[in-house]
């Protein structure tokens, strides 16, 4: 009993194996495919079960119906079928390779429109920049014209003061000039006449001086170029002090600037 048990699993196993195995799976699933009629008649008919055996054997070759097509079908689906699959897989991924390039490319195109598009709106933008600089420049170029003419003006017009300022110095420096030679003259005049007045009160002090009873003789001896050795040496040298007679070049006595005019009080120069 033990062993049947053993036989019986033996065989359940390598059936189940061979139902699970894809020829296997798909032999049987060809043969009802191509026997769907004999099995349909033999299941719904109402014919007896021997006229259904006789008409299925006179009506369908085994080994055709039941051998050959499953087999060749089990083939295909097992062996051909797979290789056709993936030359579909092939063709489904070179189109969809296909499609992603033309995506790619249709991307590729859009963002090239697009960079173009923004650099021509960046251009534009540019352009409109550039021009709203033009106008801003015309306007400060129109500005700093108005501001040079009235530049222009202004100096114009200091120019004139200028001249006009010129033109009066001029007139004061020839008045100054002028000024400058009257007032020498009238210094000159002051200073002859301070000089005169001042020796005419030195004379009137010096005619006080008991020495100016000898200035006479004095004035003789000088004009004769006497030597002054006949009169005291204490005369001499008061008269050097009063500033009346000094010695020339050669040593000789002469009669100084004022001497001369002290002198021409006695009208002998």
């Amino acid at each position: 009993m033990k062993k049947i048990t053993e036989l019986l699993e033996t065989i359940f196993s390598t059936a189940n194996q061979r139902i699970k195995s894809p020829f296997f799976g798909s032999f049987i699933f060809s043969w009802i495919i191509i026997n769907w009629k004999p099995i349909f008649y033999f299941l719904l008919s109402d014919d007896k079960i021997n006229t259904k055996i006789n008409i299925i054997q006179d009506k369908y070759e085994f080994f055709q119906n039941s051998l050959l097509y499953p087999l060749l079908l089990s083939f295909i689906y097992v062996v051909v079928f797979p290789y056709i699959n993936q030359f579909i897989h092939w063709l489904t991924l070179r189109a969809e390779e296909s499609k992603r390039n033309e995506y790619y490319k249709l991307r590729r195109t859009q963002n090239s429109y697009l960079q173009e598009l923004a650099e021509q709106e960046k251009t534009l933008e540019d352009i409109r920049s550039g021009n709203r600089d033009i106008a801003q420049l015309s306007e400060k170029i129109e500005l700093l014209n108005k501001d040079n003419d009235r530049l222009k003006v202004t100096i114009q017009n200091k120019d004139e003061a200028i001249s006009d300022y010129g033109e009066q110095l001029n007139k004061i420096t020839t008045e100054n000039q002028q000024y400058k030679i009257e007032l020498s003259k009238i210094t000159e005049e002051l200073t002859s006449s301070n000089f005169e007045f001042r020796n005419k009160l030195e004379y009137r002090s010096f005619k006080k001086e008991k020495i100016f009873d000898a200035f006479s003789y004095i004035i003789d001896a000088i004009k004769t170029e006497e030597n002054l050795s006949n009169f005291e040496n204490e005369l001499i040298k008061e008269y050097l002090d009063f500033g009346i007679i000094e010695k020339n070049t050669i040593g000789n006595y002469q009669l100084t600037e004022k001497g001369k005019y002290f002198a021409s009080y006695l009208k002998e120069i």
